[in-house]
């Protein structure tokens, strides 16, 4: 039995723009909305008001992203395991790499979704005979062979 078509209203848009900045992904939006993510990126690309609230969402879901790195660096529950028999304690691998796991993701994340704020890149601009030539550091930028030239002279 096929449902209604689900429709994009404001009520919708608040929805998905809170859900998002509170950490959901858009497949978790999209389960709890009770709709399939790709109707709401179909939805993203026709509306540009939807369009800007998830851009700024995003920036808000970086922040969330890196609060949420402090928490589970500081959780420190299950980083050991108690043998039932001898009481004896061991590292608890798993667990230590699920953490940096969750940690790596949100920091790439927050990077992404908010550069300007998060990202580990330093932008560099550089000015080469009056013209600029923007790069980030870690990419060669090639001076122009001009320069090479005056010595010559």
């Amino acid at each position: 039995m096929a449902g209604r078509k689900p429709q994009l209203n404001g009520p919708t848009m608040t929805r998905i723009f809170d859900y998002l900045c509170n950490g959901d992904s858009m497949v978790t939006v999209a389960r709890k909305i009770g709709i399939n993510k790709g109707t709401i990126y179909r939805w993203i690309k026709g509306n540009d008001k939807l369009k800007e609230m998830v851009k700024e969402a995003r920036e808000i879901q970086a922040g969330t992203y890196m609060d949420d790195l402090i928490e589970i660096a500081d959780d420190d529950s299950n980083d050991l395991l108690t043998d039932p028999e001898t009481g004896r304690q061991s590292p608890n691998a798993a667990a230590v790499a699920r953490a940096k796991l969750k940690i790596t993701t949100r920091k790439k994340l927050a990077g992404f979704y908010n550069p300007a704020a998060y990202s580990d890149q330093t932008k560099v601009d550089v000015t080469s005979n009056g013209e600029s030539v923007s790069g980030f550091l870690g990419l060669q930028i090639i001076m122009p062979k001009e320069e090479e030239d005056v010595d010559q002279e």
